[in-house]
Formats: C-alpha cells, structure tokens, sequence
C-alpha cells in the first residue's frame, strides 16, 4: 500500500481532524482496508474509514483523492440490516451506528452524497469523478469499476473555535 500524506482540515468550517488516503491493489475489499485503517496511527490517534458528515469534509477530502473516473475508494458506511436501502456509518467513534440514507433519500438532518444509481451492494465507496459522490459498491469491486485505495479519518486532533 502506498500513503500519501496525513493533512489535517485546520480551515475556517474544518472540523479539526486529519485525513489520510491510501492507495491499494485494485482488489482490495471494504472488510480489508477498514482493518488496515484501524492499524494506522497518527500523533496519537487511531484511524478509521472517513465518515463524512457535511459538505465542507466532503470538500476537503475531495482534495486528496485522484480524479479517476472509472475507480472508486472505500469509505466507512455500509448498507444497514433489513429491508430496503438503508445506509448507516459503521466506523468512526460519534458516528458508528448512526443511520444518514433510507429508502432512497437522505435522512433529514444528515448529510449524505449517494448516487442513487448506486445501492446494490453492501458496503460504501466514493467514486472518483467531479462530484465525489457515494454509492454501495460489492465487497469485491471489479476491473471495470476498480477500489484504488481507501479514505482513513483521524478524530480531533486540533481544537476548532
């Protein structure tokens, strides 16, 4: 795997914490990386697949991801128990559990970007085009559609005012 480096949102809006992405084989799974981004530390703190939760993070990471139209890199959401699709964040220390897409629509108050074209697999991915937008991609991607890497979040490490 080769990392780039860890950059911390710091601007005016940020939320204070650092961000890392890592590019993979072209195989890799949502079930690997999300160990693998559990292993990474950064001054301190233990990473974990991104959760995104506004516009503004959703700017920010953009910045560290290529623009690849054809390949996408996990993140940390899956497609939630039960019927219908529903998407929750299964990583990350506030937001684990916490449910943001049902049945086709954004859960009012949530921020979510999913390509409603995109709900038939189980775990979460962003897809590298202009929009950064998300979808359910299968736990093994393929060729046509490739996972290129992976997003690590690392919570507070700068205190915002």
């Amino acid at each position: 795997m080769i990392s780039a480096d860890v950059t911390c949102d710091t601007t005016p809006g940020g939320n204070g914490h650092c961000y890392e992405f890592v590019r993979t084989s072209y195989l890799s799974t949502w079930t690997n990386t999300s160990l693998e981004a559990g292993l990474r530390t950064y001054k301190g703190k233990t990473g974990y697949l991104a959760t995104i939760t506004s516009q503004h993070e959703q700017d920010f990471i953009s910045l560290l991801c290529p623009l690849n139209y054809h390949a996408v890199s996990w993140i940390g959401g899956q497609k939630a128990s039960g019927g219908g699709v529903n998407i929750k964040w299964t990583t990350g220390s506030i937001e684990s559990g916490q449910m943001f897409y049902s049945s086709g629509t954004c859960v009012s108050g949530k921020y979510c970007n999913v390509l409603g074209s995109m709900t038939s697999g189980n775990s979460l991915c962003v897809v590298h085009d202009q929009q950064q937008q998300w979808g359910l991609c299968t736990e093994q991607t393929t060729s046509s559609l490739p996972a290129i890497g992976f997003i690590v979040e690392y919570g507070m490490l700068y205190e915002m005012m």
